[in-house]
């Protein structure tokens, strides 16, 4: 009796399984990412809330008021620009979180199809010894 077609069968599910466990590395590579993103992603945040703090009531003792108010001008304008730089950082963060996201979203459904394959394969497979 040929048994090509089980040795073909046995080959495509040895090959979805490696297919699986590539996924699964990729996953977790990406929940890591994920997770770096996200911390940063707060990190940003409460420095953009602290500068932000920082630019509304900058305070410069034990100097002129014309002094001040230049200090006070120069400091506002530096914060502003690191504020700009952090809401730039953080939107990129946002968009490789959504990214990472949609990647894990991806293997999600690639799992899922590989799984369905591998399930209508082993079913066809004891379909096919028992007959």
């Amino acid at each position: 009796m040929d048994f090509d077609w089980l040795e073909a069968l046995e080959a495509k599910v040895r090959e979805a399984v490696e297919r699986l466990a590539e996924l699964g590395d990729e996953n977790r590579d990406l929940a890591e990412e994920g997770r770096k993103l996200a911390e940063e992603n707060r990190q940003l945040k409460a420095e953009v809330q602290d500068l932000t703090a920082r630019a509304e009531t900058p305070d410069l003792p034990f100097v002129s008021d014309s002094e001040a108010e230049s200090a006070r001008a120069e400091e506002l304008e530096a914060l502003r620009g690191r504020l700009e730089d952090l809401q730039a950082a953080l939107t990129k963060a946002e968009a490789d979180r959504d990214e990472a996201r949609a990647a894990a979203d991806r293997y999600g459904e690639e799992r899922e199809e590989i799984r369905k394959r591998i399930e209508a394969l082993t079913q066809r497979l004891e379909g096919l010894a028992a007959g």
